[in-house]
């Protein structure tokens, strides 16, 4: 099973201390969760002086649950699909998640596009990561979509474009290479 605190590692190279950039439409940010996803969890202090431990806590419960990655038995998608959420939202990564399963498993694609990671979902992963040719093609998928939404974001808010080569950069560091 994957373990959220390898992935925070992963995440680490990415989220760290604060930040308030005032083009980032996340706003303040401390370890990479935004003033508005503290404040969602009860958080009332200075983003600046966001406990870790808070951190950590909104990122299981915002991201890494939603996405049921405590049984999804490979780090490396886990941590993948963790960043994914992290970074575009777990709502959007549950569809997405769905989505890719069946493009995949595209012979036999089995899952409704209902945003809920169930057992038919996690069933459809564990299927797909037995064959390491179908893992990475997951991966690819993710990278894909990841690609994809951030042109879409860009397309809406053109001042965004600064960021492009981080997050494509972000998201390839997580890609699975077997």
């Amino acid at each position: 099973m994957a373990d959220i605190k390898i992935a925070l590692k992963r995440l680490a190279k990415w989220e760290g201390g604060f930040s308030n950039d005032a083009d980032d439409p996340g706003g303040a940010t401390k370890w990479g969760i935004t003033e508005a996803a503290a404040r969602r969890n009860g958080y009332k202090g200075k983003m600046a002086e966001l406990p870790y431990d808070t951190a950590e806590h909104i990122y299981r419960k915002d991201y890494w649950d939603p996405l049921a990655l405590d049984y999804v038995n490979d780090q490396d998608i886990a941590n993948q699909l963790f960043q994914a959420a992290v970074n575009q939202g777990a709502g959007l990564w549950q569809h997405n998640l769905q989505r890719i399963c069946n493009a995949v498993l595209w012979e036999n694609p089995q899952l409704s596009l209902d945003g809920i990671i169930g057992t038919a979902t996690l069933a459809a992963v564990e299927k797909i990561l037995t064959d390491k040719k179908s893992k990475a093609e997951l991966s690819m998928h993710v990278y894909l979509f990841q690609v994809r939404r951030y042109d879409e974001i860009i397309e809406k808010n053109t001042n965004l474009t600064k960021y492009r080569n981080g997050w494509l950069n972000r998201a390839k560091d997580f890609l699975y290479r077997g």
